[in-house]
């Protein structure tokens, strides 16, 4: 039975995909993994599903952050009759180690590129994500087949992201035929979206594109908007705490930065102040937390792995003030999208990120937080002790953050975004 189900939905998609526009959508993360681009690129698939869209999802079995527990989803998966989800299996036979995730990662590619040789699996458009970072460089190849329309949606600026964290020098030869491919892969792909302008900026300068080429759309929260507070009533986040609930939720990468915190916690814990750390999540600044745990037991520090979309809501909305990073070198190269997810549900940001971060000008242009400069861990303890001696203030910066979502943050006004770049070659 199940198989004569899938035959006839296979069946059905191949025909509403002869008269339907049809995009093929590429990333290596997708639910039931965790990965925040993956339930990002869910919400986009199942809205533009929804219209007069076939998207065709093509991503791997979930291997970054999942419930191992949960039931291994098959390989193909109809969500309806116009979302269709392939899954490959050979991208989790590797350890969860940077070598491991690029093997992972390169091999994924590769049974990717074998799937869109069909013509039936690349349809009108093709969006390659920067999951894995390196994915882009198959652009050209797409090109070739005959894709009349490539895409790339771009999360950070990989390989900069490398040379900025010191991991790899700029004349390392890796990074200068890195560089060298993605500019062939740029120039022969139809369009380049990202998520900051400070990311436009460095692609039109490195690699030296016309303005339009580029369209900046942020990223949006991911918590259904069914649990959203109306930007005119109260936040559901405690404001006036016996003890000050601090959380960090998602992905904790060298590209955050968590010395600040790390340094902070013991000073927090030894005067005794009405503070408790909740981190939830995975990454190696996750390691250095459980170690520090382990070590003093008696922190007031919870720590807990990744949590179902369905009950990060309640979680998130448990926090007195959120935490967000930015390590001093990426400041400008990534775009966390934890922040859109905080500010929907009215809790107040404690950013910590370099003085030029884009996120600090939003920060206190809407007056939705506090913001600390890195290793300043004075101003980061006194920071959370004034909020936590003025209720008002926070008060106000939860009613902000409503605000904010409700009048910049839209959902439909995004995807309508993605809409418009990903066909606009139809209304020419």
């Amino acid at each position: 039975m199940l198989n004569l189900n899938i035959f006839v939905h296979r069946f059905h998609w191949r025909f509403r995909s002869q008269v339907r526009r049809q995009l093929s959508i590429v990333s290596q993360f997708y639910p039931p993994d965790f990965a925040a681009t993956g339930q990002l690129l869910h919400d986009l698939s199942t809205y533009l599903s929804s219209q007069s869209y076939s998207v065709y999802v093509h991503t791997s079995l979930p291997s970054y952050a999942y419930d191992p527990c949960q039931e291994t989803p098959p390989t193909t998966q109809f969500y309806s009759s116009n979302l269709r989800v392939s899954r490959s299996r050979t991208t989790n036979f590797f350890p969860f180690s940077i070598l491991g995730k690029s093997l992972k990662g390169l091999l994924y590619v590769i049974r990717v590129f074998f799937s869109l040789v069909r013509r039936s699996r690349r349809g009108d458009v093709v969006l390659l994500t920067t999951e894995p970072p390196f994915l882009p460089l198959f652009a050209p190849f797409l090109r070739l087949l005959g894709s009349p329309r490539v895409v790339i949606l771009s999360y950070d600026t990989y390989p900069q992201i490398l040379v900025d964290l010191g991991l790899k020098g700029p004349g390392s030869i890796i990074i200068k035929v890195w560089l060298y491919l993605l500019n062939i892969s740029l120039k022969l792909s139809s369009h380049l979206i990202v998520l900051s302008q400070p990311m436009k900026d460095y692609f039109l300068s490195q690699f030296n594109l016309p303005n339009e080429f580029v369209t900046v759309i942020p990223s949006w929260s991911i918590i259904p908007t069914y649990s959203h507070p109306s930007a005119t009533e109260s936040s559901s986040n405690p404001v006036s705490p016996s003890v000050l609930k601090v959380g960090y939720s998602g992905n904790f990468g060298r590209c955050h930065d968590f010395a600040t915190v790390l340094a902070a916690i013991p000073r927090i814990h030894t005067e005794q102040l009405p503070i408790k750390f909740f981190f939830q999540g995975s990454g190696i600044h996750f390691g250095r937390l459980v170690r520090l745990k382990e070590l003093n037991p008696d922190f007031n520090l919870t720590l807990q792995g990744y949590v179902p979309l369905e009950s990060l809501s309640s979680m998130l909305s448990s926090f007195s003030i959120a935490l967000v990073t930015q390590h001093t070198a990426c400041s400008c190269t990534v775009a966390p999208s934890k922040f859109y997810g905080h500010i929907a549900l009215g809790t107040p940001i404690l950013l910590v990120a370099p003085k030029d971060s884009y996120l600090r000008d939003l920060l206190e242009r809407h007056e939705l937080g506090v913001w600390v400069p890195p290793g300043d861990v004075d101003r980061f303890v006194q920071a959370l002790f004034d909020l936590y001696r003025n209720t008002n203030l926070l008060q106000q910066y939860s009613k902000n953050c409503l605000t904010f979502h409700h009048a910049f943050c839209n959902r439909d006004k995004i995807f309508e975004s993605y809409s418009k770049v990903l066909f606009s070659h139809e209304a020419s």
